[in-house]
């Protein structure tokens, strides 16, 4: 009499739902990382600032700066308003 034998199939199932939300929780995560390091939150004509660094332009045609402690012509610096309250 021959032994017995038993097989075990696997059946994986892929929640649809789970992965097109992980792939947009990814999506969301790299846009809120560059909206973040972006300089460009608030933009005049020749000026423009972020969280972390604020600039003027090169092509700026008024000599003024938009802002007090705003950045010589062309270049970035920290922002230089008063965060002491």
């Amino acid at each position: 009499m021959p032994a017995q034998t038993t097989t075990v199939e696997t059946v994986t199932v892929v929640r649809p739902l789970k992965v097109i939300s992980l792939v947009c929780l990814c999506l969301s995560l790299f846009l809120l990382c560059v909206s973040l390091l972006s300089t460009f939150w608030l933009k005049t004509y020749s000026f423009h600032t972020g969280l972390f660094q604020e600039c003027t332009e090169r092509t700026a045609s008024t000599p003024t700066n938009p802002v007090p402690n705003a950045p010589p012509e062309g270049q970035c610096q920290p922002p230089a308003r008063n965060t002491g309250i």
